[in-house]
């Protein structure tokens, strides 16, 4: 099942342009609390790194990134959710020892990638969620 349901074009979309829809529960399966970790660790395996954005002490975002780095992924904290006061969990991996990023450069940056010069309005703007991952789709020359 597609969850949550505002997300079905989405997954019309992925599937076609090729994409692919991966689940290790069989279709109609209903979205349950537990499965949402389980779900994040696929997530977490498939990537090269994950950025938390925000996350409070308690957030199930802390769970992925444990998972990140038990799968030795690269994981970052946004500085926005460093500093706001409902980022205590994002704040607590960055003292652990998270890289703390502003922008999709600084991914970039990290892993060496060259890519074609950006205006630096572009390239350093600062910016967060799904704007992050819109920003590192254009960097990595990704339709979204």
């Amino acid at each position: 099942m597609i969850y949550p349901s505002s997300n079905r074009d989405l997954a019309r979309r992925i599937l076609d342009t090729g994409g692919l829809i991966l689940s290790e529960y069989w279709p109609g399966t209903s979205p349950r609390s537990w499965t949402f970790p389980r779900r994040n660790r696929i997530i977490s395996a498939l990537a090269r790194g994950t950025v938390i954005i925000e996350a409070p002490v308690s957030s199930g975002a802390l769970i992925t990134a444990r998972f990140a780095l038990e799968q030795n992924r690269d994981l970052w904290v946004h500085s926005i959710g460093v500093n706001s006061r409902r980022g205590g969990g994002t704040a607590k991996l960055a003292n652990d020892g998270a890289g703390v990023i502003s922008s999709a450069s600084d991914i970039i940056d990290e892993w060496n990638i060259i890519v074609p010069a950006l205006n630096n309005e572009s390239r350093d703007k600062d910016i967060s969620g799904a704007g992050l991952a819109l920003s590192l789709a254009e960097y990595l020359d990704i339709k979204v």
